[in-house]
């Protein structure tokens, strides 16, 4: 599952990069070019991203299932609370920083879960 964490945050900032060095022709373009580049740049980390709520599910279910409603919840919150710091801070960091510090918490939300993990029967 760490794997699957630092491959978020190097798809995240691959796709920064990549975005960032290809801004000037890409705007040249037409609306469906830059569309699809942009959804080509976020698609990997978009799949991964999906990969660790449903894991921990598989792992809470395994250890009896009773914190399941509790994990349902705090996606819930850090999902709204998550997009509106990310808004917040694109405005009042940049969107660079805002990138930066994201690709860092999925770094250690990867280093949190394996060692809850290990807590937790697979």
């Amino acid at each position: 599952m760490k794997r699957v964490f630092a491959g978020i945050a190097v798809c995240v900032v691959a796709g920064f990069v990549l975005l960032s060095a290809a801004a000037g022709p890409l705007l040249a373009r037409g609306w469906g070019v830059r569309t699809v580049a942009f959804v080509a740049t976020l698609a990997p980390a978009a799949f991964l991203m999906g990969i660790p709520f449903p894991a921990a599910i598989s792992r809470l279910a395994a250890a009896g299932g009773s914190a399941i409603p509790f994990a349902w919840a705090v996606n819930g919150f850090f999902s709204v609370a998550g997009a509106s710091l990310a808004s917040i801070g694109a405005l009042w960091l940049g969107f660079r920083w805002t990138v930066g510090i994201g690709a860092v918490l999925y770094v250690l939300a990867g280093l949190f879960f394996h060692r809850v993990g290990r807590e937790i029967p697979s």
